[in-house]
């Protein structure tokens, strides 16, 4: 598995912000009915600041800054949409990479990706029982115990258990234990003799 895809990545960011320009089109922004609702809002409000503006009339500087966030909130919606579509896509080609690499490949690389999250999380709950275990009382120390026990056999399996079975279940059950079980059968099979070749229809003299 590739690394982890930032969400800040570069790319995206600026390929985002081109597709939240793009998706103001109403065409495209009536897909999204609050969004393009919001739109048409910010687009009357621009009006009529234009409008008193103009004509020195009403309040246009408070007008302005309604417009003003009106447009900023339809601008920051497609930008996010637009952000969660790109990460989407990159996930996808990066999931589509992995098919050609062996799978203990991926999963050191996920343990490596998870290990530091895994162990935060872990540390975190378990520092929390634990002190619910000293300080509890009788009422809480039976649950704050099966929780301190639960905390350190879930973090050790999902380590050192789940990965090693799921790698010895992919080789004894999975496609490439197929191919290569359907291949040994293949080999074994006994082969026909060619037949032999027709004698000629007229014997030599």
């Amino acid at each position: 598995m590739a690394g982890t895809i930032s969400l800040w990545d570069p790319s995206i960011v600026r390929h985002a912000s081109l597709d939240a320009v793009k998706k103001l089109d109403p065409r495209v922004q009536v897909k999204n009915p609050v969004m393009f609702i919001v739109e048409v809002g910010s687009l009357l409000t621009t009006v009529v600041f234009l409008q008193e503006r103009l004509s020195g009339t009403g309040q246009p500087l408070f007008t302005g800054q309604v417009a003003f966030w009106l447009w900023f909130t339809v601008l920051f919606a497609n930008f996010a949409e637009a952000m969660a579509e790109g990460r989407g896509k990159a996930q996808a080609d990066t999931l589509r990479k992995t098919r050609t690499e062996p799978l203990i490949s991926v999963l050191n690389k996920s343990i490596n990706q998870t290990l530091s999250r895994t162990l935060l999380t872990g540390g975190t709950v378990l520092l929390a029982s634990g002190a619910l275990l000293v300080l509890g009382g009788d009422v809480l120390r039976g649950i704050a115990f099966v929780l301190f026990v639960g905390v350190i056999i879930g973090t050790y399996s999902s380590i050192y258990v789940a990965s090693p079975f799921a790698l010895l279940w992919a080789q004894r059950f999975g496609k490439e234990a197929q191919r290569l079980k359907s291949g040994a059968a293949q080999q074994l099979k006994p082969q026909q003799p060619a037949p032999k070749a027709k004698r000629a229809a007229g014997s030599r003299r």
